[in-house]
């Protein structure tokens, strides 16, 4: 059984939080946050971007010191106090990937002109197609509902029963496309 949390939490205070590792094929419209690596859109590594609501952005404090994220340093009492500056700019330490940023764009762009859509409709293809070359497979047990499968696009899988090496090795050549 399944424990829904998310009611609970959100009646706490809490957010929804998502990393997308695909964000084509995920949606992201129920989240408060959403995490995301460009590499794994086509886009150059080491780019990658958080989306925050502005509700949310308003409850976090910034982590780390530097690169233009401060306001203002006064010293009262013996300690440092740093006002950081206001809505995403606090949350900006060093130095921008200018040049990543723009590689990050033009894989976004790239892939708004192909369509969120028809990329979707071919993950689930490449995944019907796995789904029907594993059922094939005698010894091989796919884990999960095919419908939730043909929704993402891994597909777990394990032997039907305990396999000695030989047999272990002769499943893995099989599998091998």
């Amino acid at each position: 059984m399944a424990l829904n949390f998310l009611p609970v939490a959100l009646r706490a205070g809490g957010a929804v939080w998502q990393n997308a590792q695909g964000l084509p094929v995920c949606c992201a419209n129920v989240a408060d946050a959403c995490a995301f690596s460009g590499h794994k859109l086509g886009a150059p590594y080491c780019t990658g971007a958080l989306y925050v609501k502005r509700e949310l952005l308003g409850r976090l404090r910034p982590w780390r010191v530097g690169g233009g994220t401060v306001e203002d340093v006064t010293l009262s009492g013996g300690r440092y106090k740093v006002k950081y500056l206001g809505n995403y700019q606090g949350f900006e330490a060093g130095v921008q990937n200018c040049s990543g940023a723009a590689g990050l764009a033009a894989a976004l762009d790239r892939l708004e002109k192909c369509g969120f859509a028809n990329i979707r409709a071919h993950v689930s293809g490449l995944v019907d197609g796995a789904l029907k070359g594993l059922a094939g497979i005698k010894g091989v047990r796919v884990l999960g509902a095919r419908e939730d499968l043909l929704e993402g696009s891994l597909i777990s899988m394990m032997p039907e029963k305990a396999l000695n090496s030989i047999q272990r090795a002769k499943t893995s050549r099989s599998l091998k496309m």
